[in-house]
């Protein structure tokens, strides 16, 4: 018996009820752990601190944690997090309710005149969505196309399509939903009445009846017992008349449930006050994977190169076990030939059908051949591929290409992911030398500076009372630019002019160009190489990489129209030209674009600008990820309703008055020099 992985609309209705208490809780803070799990952390005045823990990766799951059983907070905090903190900080927690009886919550902040929806989908890949008070998502852990409803950010936020509520039917709509199925009866509560499999069998088992007869041969008092126990489930969750429990099977947790099941009378078990209770006891032992995590004391004070690191070891430990996993699951797809075939078979009868991954899952579970350790775990409907879980490995399955072809596909895959771990070996090494250098030179030397440098510690500059300026002139400080995290030089034109100058006399063999997929942004360029040094073969990571896409999309025309992410696709110096097709005409600025793109897909708006005092004192701005380990005062912005000229003041004046020495600010820069460095547009502070 495999230990429970989801939870289920009747396990969601009863926490639900018990979640009032937490009303009135006060947002500190967020941490999401991958795509695995989000916390909020709160506090209720009079009462103390609240832990929620919204489980939206292999484990779905929502439940106020102890606070020993609260993972510690990651190493460094990612951009959902982060907009999770922007838009909750201070808000009071209104209210967690279900939606429908569906595996959908909605956990309701207030504050300051506006409410924030954060919706928890707790099915399928699971995702968190953040939604304004004009119900437009303001961004979503995960983006959602399909044929039934779009998630994505700036769009209208649309809820999956609802389910039956089994506890508000009639009984004669209960029994016309029965007899439209062919099936027999356990399978038919389980999706005709949305009760799931566990319930399904167990209704049954309270019902006297036989699960496996057919719709076709029940009889009028098949469901008029059904129809009972129904009600009864359904009074005992609604006044709360519940006893948890967590079953044990060979000493091992395998379920927990709201009330005594018949279903596991033969189990050991081990009961509870509170069904949340129950579920964090259940949900003790998860494991938190590939994520390094700290004392949240810690979270801000690790110097840049320790946080660069970190991510990259983190990186590397991920590529190297998805390599495995996937090379893995390829020998067991050879080794399931037959009901691979079939299973897959199944999966394209379902997408020419345009069924939903639950119908897909459905028909699957008809299957009498599929063993235990083969589940589907998502489908795509927009590419139709599915992933499929083997054992631990999980692989890409193209139901349209025959089983070799598929072990090739996903070879393919880990051959990909390979070659991006030893490009993360080969950044780890060079990161690895960069720190050993400052480390080095803060040894050297006994200044204040130079032991500021070396660990990292911002907020000695904040308050010193004399700074010095050491301001360089660089060729490009006409131009948009930033040095990404591995210090990389990223620049882009700010006009149609400097466009066509970036490109006919700073492009080199070896640099990357990008742009983004609609029109209207400037010509960007991540320099390989340093002037005057030779091209050779170069590995660049795929941070810097995706700096520089978020730099060319955060500089475009999306920013003036207000959106938050689009395409960004990346070419190289041979693929660009001034020539133009026949008949056609180039602009000043715009130029022709040959051969393959490699695109870089639902990237994110994100701008920041901060002031930097080693090894020189100067404004610099761009993607947060390069600009916020390099600022020992940093300010992030998104686009919003200030002019250009409004938000430089308001960055301006914030600057101030985080230096003691506010002369300080006034010597390095100015507001109209934060106007030309931000993007063009409206913009507003991420708070």
């Amino acid at each position: 018996m495999s230990p429970k992985q989801e939870i289920s609309g009747i396990d969601i209705r009863s926490l639900v009820q018990e979640f009032e208490i937490y009303k009135g809780s006060i947002f500190d803070k967020s941490y999401c752990y991958g795509k695995e799990l989000v916390r909020f952390r709160m506090r209720k005045p009079g009462v103390g601190r609240n832990e929620l823990l919204v489980g939206i990766g292999n484990i779905k799951s929502i439940h106020f944690a102890t606070i020993e059983n609260v993972p510690g907070a990651p190493n460094k905090a990612d951009d959902f997090s982060m907009k999770l903190r922007g838009k909750l900080r201070g808000k009071r927690l209104k209210s967690i309710d279900q939606y429908g009886f569906d595996r959908v919550l909605k956990i309701i902040f207030e504050g300051g005149g506006e409410e924030i929806v954060i919706v928890a989908e707790l099915f399928g890949d699971g995702n968190l969505s953040i939604v304004r008070g004009d119900g437009k998502v303001h961004t979503c852990m995960r983006t959602v196309r399909l044929h039934s409803r779009t998630v994505a950010s700036g769009r209208e936020f649309e809820f999956p399509p609802s389910r039956i509520d089994p506890f508000a039917l009639d009984y004669n709509l209960f029994v016309e939903l029965m007899n439209a199925s062919e099936s027999d009866l356990v399978r038919s509560l389980a999706t005709q009445i949305n009760f799931g499999g566990r319930y399904a069998e167990e209704i049954c088992l309270r019902s006297s009846v036989d699960k496996e007869c057919l719709i076709s041969n029940a009889v009028q008092s098949d469901y008029e017992r059904i129809y009972e126990e129904i009600i009864k489930l359904g009074g005992k969750i609604k006044s709360g008349d519940i006893l948890p429990r967590i079953y044990y099977k060979d000493g091992e947790k395998v379920d927990v449930s709201p009330l005594p099941l018949i279903l596991y009378e033969d189990l050991e078990w081990k009961s509870f006050d509170t069904f949340n209770a129950a579920m964090d006891d259940y949900l003790s032992d998860r494991k938190v994977s590939g994520l390094d995590v700290t004392d949240e004391f810690e979270e801000e004070r690790l110097g840049k190169y320790e946080r660069i690191l970190i991510s990259q070891k983190k990186a590397l430990k991920e590529f190297s076990e998805e390599a495995r996993l996937i090379r893995s699951g390829v020998e067991l797809l050879y080794s399931n030939y037959e009901i691979m075939e079939e299973i897959g078979g199944e999966i394209r009868i379902g997408l020419e059908n345009g069924y939903q991954f639950e119908q897909i899952r459905e028909k699957i579970n008809l299957l009498d051949i599929p063993p235990k350790n083969i589940k589907l775990i998502s489908v795509n409907q927009i590419e139709k591929i599915a992933k499929v879980q083997i054992d631990e490995a999980i692989i890409v399955i193209d139901p349209w290409k025959s089983i070799e072809q598929n072990a090739s596909l996903n070879y393919d895959q880990a051959k990909k992911i390979e070659a991006k771990y030893k490009r993360a070996r080969n950044a780890i090494s060079s990161v690895n030398e960069e720190f050993n250098k400052v480390k080095e030179k803060g040894n050297e030397g006994s200044t204040e500076e130079n032991k500021e440098a070396s660990t990292g510690l911002k907020e000695n500059w904040l308050v010193k009372k004399s700074i010095p300026i050491k301001k360089s002139k660089y060729w490009f400080d006409r131009f948009r630019w930033f040095r990404s995290s591995n210090n990389f030089l990223v620049i882009g034109g700010k006009n149609a002019e400097q466009n066509e100058e970036l490109v006919k006399k700073y492009m080199s063999k070896g640099d990357r160009i990008f742009h983004t997929q609609s029109p209207g942004a400037p010509i960007t360029i991540l320099k390989a190489f340093e002037p005057g040094e030779s091209p050779r073969e170069i590995e660049i990571p795929e941070i810097d990489l995706t700096e520089a896409a978020r730099f060319a999309l955060s500089c475009s025309s999306v920013w003036k129209r207000g959106g938050l992410t689009d395409d960004v696709y990346m070419i190289t110096k041979d693929q660009i030209s001034k020539t133009p097709e026949s008949g056609e005409y180039v602009q000043k600025g715009s130029f022709v674009v040959r051969g393959k793109r490699t695109y870089f897909k639902n990237i994110e708006i994100g701008y920041a600008i901060g002031i930097t005092c080693n090894p020189e004192t100067r404004i610099i701005g761009g993607p947060p990820s390069a600009i916020v380990p390099k600022s020992v005062v940093s300010i992030e912005i998104e686009p919003g309703q200030y002019s250009r000229e409004d938000i430089a003041k308001k960055i301006y004046r914030c600057f101030c008055e985080e230096f003691r020495d506010g002369a300080f600010v006034r010597k390095i820069t100015t507001s109209d020099e934060i106007s030309q460095m931000i993007p063009a547009g409206n913009s507003t502070m991420v708070e």
